[in-house]
């Protein structure tokens, strides 16, 4: 992005870092930390939270703080109302992309010697046991004992090289060392994003309940960052005790921290040399707003309808206005994939004969399934047309993009639902062939599927009778043949011994071919769904314009006015400031940034 905010965390302390374009900052934790205080940074994710509360009380990670203050002082909202967290977003930045350049080699090299030790040791341990007439059935096993043996002291060299090389030093001259917990192995150069969820778990049903909680949750953000003090200091790579560089552009680096807490958010923009380096402070972290929101599968359709809609307080909007034209290729995707469902499901020819066709609420619920299930797939069609053509999906760009609307649910998840749904009413069980060809059939209908393909799919792709087996090198992929697709959840194609929660996720093939694989996948329980609005900037940039300049009065618009009156102030005392971008006739694409 242009600049956002990173996340890390810290328990003897810690430090972590984010991305940054035009600036950025990271964040962390750390307290009372051995020598100079150590910067400890994890992985934490929202979903990592319960996880971290099981650990022992003398784990460190316990130490973390995962939670902020939402409300305002003296206007405290209920405690089970809400939740503030501070969690990391693991991704490649401009700075982690040059660390892993300077970083990579010195690490391979020792890896190399690290590894090639182990190898030679674990052949003197053969030599020695052949000698000693050791049974050959032994051999197999204990190849797999050496391999593992000598990927573990590989993973530890890799893990001690990232822990000595990074330290944080003060113009004081205080140095803090930097310490890496990950759940899984990461690149030398990895540094992570901040992302604060704030959890609204209750709200008061209102029409203006998105800007309201957003609002809300702004408001806390922006004194949460108003208390942080910055210490000025430089990242430094540590590649023996005499070979040290530092890190520059920027050489001075603030890291902050918030008072009284063991939390510390480091700056982490990266400029390539000769770009301007202006003094960086709080105010230059830019944010991109994202909204989940959560509703019973029958409500999917129309809340998403009702979301891609041009937002005004004066009336519906002309068809001919610049609004209405830049929400043209939102409302298109989405009402098509409406059509779709609907006439998938409306051909009543279509159902099992065993009984009748759902209506009401009952209809309304497997189509927010299956809104969320096509229109995935319809998404990939194009998504692997404009980066991929012919090529397959190795090296795809990032999916998730490409899904303004992400079902935070994987299509294996929503095929079972829909499943379910089907076996329920039709008093199968789900694992009746019955039930799965029944949902076959529903949705093998050509005509409908040729449409929202738009030539992007082979031909026969969506016939019935175009079988593929599971030896089939495109078995599984919805291009070839829709119905392989459907036929891979329950019968995916031959690989490797998984664990349950893999197997689950492999049952999709969209994660199998590597294609949908950095989207959370949440349980379904009671029709309850998740649905992710990755273009929420766009739409709350858009409403934000509109209600500053309608003089509408709210609570709501006076706490956005206070906002913005106060950050900008900031410009003459701190730099920087906050900035809601206008929305007028000759802004014909909305800005992709709010706070600048």
């Amino acid at each position: 992005g242009q600049g956002e905010a990173g996340s890390g965390k810290a328990g003897q302390g810690e430090a972590g870092s984010g991305k940054a374009g035009q600036g950025e900052a990271g964040s962390g934790k750390a307290g009372q930390g051995e020598g100079q205080g150590t910067l400890l940074h994890t992985d934490l994710a929202a979903n990592d939270l319960a996880m971290v509360q099981k650990l022992p009380a003398d784990n460190v990670r316990r130490q973390e703080i995962l939670t902020l203050p939402l409300s305002r002082p003296g206007a405290a909202l209920p405690d089970d109302a809400f939740s503030f967290l501070v969690t990391n977003d693991m991704a490649e930045t401009n700075l982690t992309r040059y660390l892993q350049k300077v970083c990579e080699d010195p690490l391979e090299a020792a890896v190399a010697v690290e590894n090639a030790a182990c190898l030679a040791e674990a052949a003197e341990a053969a030599e020695a046991a052949e000698a000693a007439e050791a049974a050959e059935a032994a051999e197999a096993s204990e190849a797999d004992e050496v391999e593992e043996e000598c990927d573990a002291r590989v993973a530890a060299v890799a893990e001690d090289y990232k822990n000595a090389l990074y330290t944080f030093r003060t113009e004081a001259g205080v140095v803090h060392p930097i310490q890496f917990v990950y759940r899984d192995p990461r690149p030398c150069g990895q540094f992570s994003d901040v992302e604060w969820v704030g959890t609204f778990l209750r709200p008061a049903p209102r029409k203006t309940l998105i800007l309201d909680t957003f609002v809300t949750f702004l408001g806390a953000l922006l004194r949460h960052l108003d208390t942080l003090t910055a210490t000025p200091g430089t990242l430094m790579l540590n590649f023996s005790g005499t070979d040290q560089e530092a890190v520059l552009h920027p050489r001075t680096r603030m890291l902050f921290r918030a008072p009284d807490t063991n939390l510390h958010y480091m700056q982490i923009q990266y400029k390539e040399p000769g770009q301007a380096q202006a003094p960086y402070t709080i105010n230059n972290v830019k944010i991109k707003p994202q909204m989940t929101f959560s509703c019973q599968a029958m409500y999917v359709i129309p809340i998403l309808v009702e979301m891609v809609k041009p937002f005004s307080l004066k009336g519906p909007v002309p068809s001919d206005s610049p609004k209405s034209t830049m929400r043209d290729r939102l409302v298109k995707a989405v009402d098509d994939v409406v059509a779709a469902v609907h006439a998938l499901t409306d051909n009543r020819d279509m159902w099992p004969a065993e009984g009748k066709r759902p209506t009401g609420k009952d209809l309304a619920t497997f189509q927010g399934y299956l809104w969320l299930f096509i229109f995935k797939i319809v998404r990939y069609y194009g998504y692997i047309a404009k980066f991929n053509g012919d090529k397959g999906t190795e090296g795809a760009k990032y999916f998730k993009d490409a899904l303004f609307f992400n079902s935070r649910h994987s299509n294996a998840q929503l095929y079972q639902a829909m499943k379910a749904f089907l076996a329920e009413r039709y008093a199968w069980s789900i694992d009746d062939p019955r039930t799965a060809e029944a949902l076959q059939r529903l949705l093998l209908q050509p005509e409908v599927w040729e449409g929202l393909a738009a030539g992007k799919a082979r031909k026969k792709a969506f016939d019935m009778s175009n079988d593929l087996p599971p030896t089939h090198p495109h078995y599984g992929d919805p291009r070839y043949a829709l119905k392989s697709y459907l036929q891979f959840f329950d019968a995916p194609a031959p690989m490797s011994v998984l664990s349950p929660v893999e197997d689950a996720k492999m049952r999709d093939w969209l994660y199998y071919a590597k294609v949908d694989i950095y989207s959370s996948q949440m349980v379904i329980e009671d029709h309850r769904i998740l649905v992710e609005v990755r273009f929420f900037a766009e739409l709350v940039a858009e409403a934000f314009s509109e209600v500053l300049s309608s003089g509408t009065t709210s609570p709501t618009v006076a706490q956005l006015k206070e906002c913005v009156a106060h950050y900008n102030a900031a410009k003459k005392t701190r730099g920087g400031g906050i900035v809601v971008q206008p929305y007028g006739p000759r802004r014909r694409t909305m800005k992709r940034r709010i706070l600048r």
